[in-house]
């Protein structure tokens, strides 16, 4: 397990018995006097159930993605981040950038200049965040194709995904908004049928119902 692992094993567990003790202090006898005090001992033990749930997802992501930096490092000298096409702002913004196994992607990047930390500290890779569903690929520049290459590609699909808001509902449509002006403003050659509908959604303040 990396050092990565154990911390966030740690840092879990401190988690659960920081709020297992205080769930306990409110349930003593001597201080449930009335149905309110029950129930906020049930509430502080249960608030812990979301925080082990993203745990575990994170733990998992986090495993899959090591086990996929060492495929890199055994076939290509270069590794691709690769998202999902309604992947959040910050996700969509590694969309495509490329890094070696041993260094670390640019921290604190998105899409939306209010998430942006220009002096955030670099990332390893995916998950970026509890539920990311980004991967790494390998990839070497020698790989060229006849047509565009494969980072390029994932670049374009990223700013199709903002130009036309596909989120997923737990991104507001303020960020997504955010998101698209922040892309006419820095991509000077987006495809006419992007363009036009971030200008529109921009304009108007929300996306097309069937984006």
């Amino acid at each position: 397990m990396s050092r990565v692992l154990r911390d966030e094993a740690r840092r879990i567990r401190d988690l659960v018995v920081e709020r297992r003790d205080r769930a306990l202090f409110l349930l003593h006898p001597d201080r449930v006097t009335r149905w309110s005090h029950l129930l906020a001992g049930l509430g502080a033990a249960r608030s812990v159930l979301p925080a082990v749930r993203a745990h575990v997802a994170w733990v998992i992501n986090t495993a899959v993605h090591q086990g996929l930096d060492e495929v890199v490092r055994a076939t290509a000298p270069l590794r691709v981040w690769v998202s999902e096409a309604d992947a959040c702002v910050r996700c969509l913004a590694y969309t495509g950038r490329t890094a070696r196994p041993d260094e670390p992607f640019p921290g604190g990047l998105s899409w939306d200049p209010r998430q942006r930390r220009t002096r955030a500290d670099g990332v390893d890779g995916p998950p970026l965040h509890a539920h990311c569903r980004c991967r790494t690929v390998p990839w070497d520049n020698a790989w060229r194709a006849d047509s565009i290459p494969f980072p390029e590609a994932l670049r374009r699909e990223a700013e199709r995904s903002i130009g036309y808001g596909a989120a997923r509902p737990s991104e507001s449509r303020a960020v997504r908004i955010r998101a698209a002006r922040e892309l006419l403003r820095t991509v000077d050659d987006l495809l006419p049928a992007v363009e036009a509908t971030a200008q529109t959604a921009v304009r108007n303040g929300r996306f097309p119902a069937a984006a």
